[in-house]
């Protein structure tokens, strides 16, 4: 007996067969035993969801000997006929290959007769959009006044191609792509009634690479079944996929984490013996970067099954912030490799970029440098810091006394603010503090939000290490503020800038030569704000 693949030996033939699109079976059971039918069903998705079988189930469940229901029964002729393709009342075309209208009308010139032994004739169309223009007006007037004994099944990867008119008259249903956990239970509800051994990590990188579909998992199987010589195992199915070894890849990033330029180089040096995809590493150096920003956030689901050590190390060693940078520069990366001399110096390029932009202030352990980290007892040897440096970090216990050399421009340039909440501060001057409770001022033509207040207040308290309440009111600081000190910088700026124009040999020249006289310069705009540049 000749061997049968596992995508048509698997094939589902009834609705309880078929694997995830529920919110389609939900529709499709209730519309049968109602028998609220219509007359035209368009199926849509990408390649292997199920569209054409669920499209033959339809058929099945409209023309078994048994009655029109959800449940056929699969064993009658007319049942074993429409699975065969040999039932003589079901007319399943192929688009691609007849899209003339001389062939659209003589599909449809028999459409007027009744069946010849089924309760309905039914017309199947798989890629329905190649049909020519003139084919689907061929195919309008019948949609449009079907005879009761005719149906319409319609299947297409692409529904933007079919016209309005005909989009109207069905009955439309999308196809979703299948989770990676419902393509790896079918597999290995296979693996299992085939008798076959596997490793669960094997069928978790076959539905991985399934992508969504569920006809290609079916497909890789097949192929890891003939790969494998003795049961399906992680390295085998692997090799046979292309994917990075999980050891090397993990290398990789355990590098990145400790930010050491070498060890990412040499990572990089094991990965090229196995002869990877460059992309491919930037594609899942990039889903890690994806997964930390995630659990950074607390959003999301968990990381995914043997990335949990990555996404901990990288989320110890990258703010949040330098994770998106970080995967907006893997994503530049990878468009940036078909112009880069090979693939893999424009691999190397990427890595170098992902150590090299990281902020200034980064306190990580493992900070870039030109030299190797001290070992401990070198720490312990080495000069104190300078006064300014020491002075910088918070006093550890007790709470802060209000002094006059207290520097709040310097103290908001440690603090762990961004956007609004920065520019409230830039907007405030310390009037005391007293206690836990500190009094700041703020520019009277400054509207403070109160997201932009507890954000700044948090960062203080993290900061010293205590609970703070902050107070601010409007009104005319006695100091003067970051904003108003960049205003003030920039005015200088705008005049020094004038006053050199004025003086100008060039501008002179003009004047005397040709009568010239100035006009009210719009400097202002020209000159960038000094808190930018």
């Amino acid at each position: 007996m000749a061997y049968e693949v596992l995508a048509r030996k698997w094939r589902p033939r009834a609705f309880s067969e078929v694997v995830g699109q529920q919110h389609v079976l939900q529709v499709l059971a209730k519309a049968f035993e109602s028998e609220r039918l219509h007359h035209a069903y368009l199926f849509t998705g990408t390649r292997g969801v199920g569209k054409t079988t669920l499209a033959r189930i339809v058929a099945k469940c409209l023309n078994c000997v048994e009655g029109v229901s959800a449940e056929p029964c699969g064993v009658c002729e007319f049942c074993r006929g429409i699975d065969e393709g040999n039932f003589p009342d079901m007319l399943e075309v192929d688009a691609a290959s007849r899209t003339r209208v001389e062939e659209m009308r003589e599909l449809l010139s028999d459409s007027s007769y009744a069946p010849t032994r089924g309760r309905f004739k039914v017309y199947l169309i798989d890629e329905v959009h190649m049909l020519s223009t003139h084919s689907f007006n061929a195919l309008l007037k019948t949609l449009e006044e079907p005879p009761a004994h005719i149906k319409f099944l319609f299947a297409t990867t692409d529904p933007q191609k079919l016209p309005a008119t005909v989009l109207s008259r069905c009955l439309q249903f999308h196809l979703k792509h299948l989770s990676t956990s419902e393509i790896r239970a079918q597999l290995a509800k296979i693996l299992e009634q085939e008798q076959l051994a596997f490793e669960p990590e094997a069928v978790m990188q076959l539905a991985r690479a399934a992508d969504g579909s569920m006809r290609d998992g079916l497909s890789l199987l097949d192929q890891a079944i003939n790969y494998c010589a003795d049961g399906l195992t992680q390295a085998e199915t692997g090799r046979m996929l292309g994917l990075l070894p999980q050891e090397s890849f993990g290398a990789l990033v355990q590098a990145l984490a400790a930010r050491e330029p070498e060890a990412v180089m040499q990572a990089v040096a094991g990965l090229r013996e196995v002869s990877p995809s460059f992309q491919d590493i930037l594609d899942r150096l990039a889903g890690v970067f994806h997964a930390c920003a995630m659990a950074a956030e607390g959003v999301g689901a968990p990381p995914p099954e043997g990335m949990e050590e990555w996404v901990g190390a990288v989320n110890r060693a990258y703010s949040t912030a330098d994770l998106q940078l970080g995967y907006q520069i893997l994503l530049q990366g990878k468009r940036d490799l078909q112009h880069a001399p090979d693939e893999q110096t424009g691999l190397e390029m990427t890595l170098l970029r992902l150590l090299c932009f990281v902020p200034a202030d980064w306190q990580g352990a493992t900070a870039p440098a030109a030299k190797p980290a001290p070992a401990p007892e070198a720490v312990e040897e080495a000069p104190p810091r300078p006064a300014a440096e020491a002075a910088a970090e918070p006093p550890p216990q007790a709470p802060v006394a209000w002094s006059e050399s207290l520097d709040w421009e310097a103290l908001t340039g440690q603090l762990d603010i961004r956007g609004n909440a920065r520019v409230l501060a830039s907007h405030c001057s310390v009037e005391r503090l007293e206690g836990d409770t500190l009094d700041l001022t703020c520019d009277q033509g400054y509207a403070v939000d109160a997201a932009s207040k507890d954000r700044l207040q948090a960062a203080l308290g993290k900061h010293f290490a205590r609970d703070i309440e902050l107070r601010i009111s409007a009104g005319v600081p006695q100091q003067e503020t970051a904003a108003q000190k960049s205003e003030r910088v920039r005015e200088e700026q705008v005049q020094e800038a004038q006053r050199e124009g004025e003086t100008a040999p060039v501008l002179l020249a003009l004047q005397e030569k040709m009568d010239a006289r100035q006009v009210e310069s719009r400097m202002h705009d020209a000159v960038p704000d000094a808190a930018e540049s």
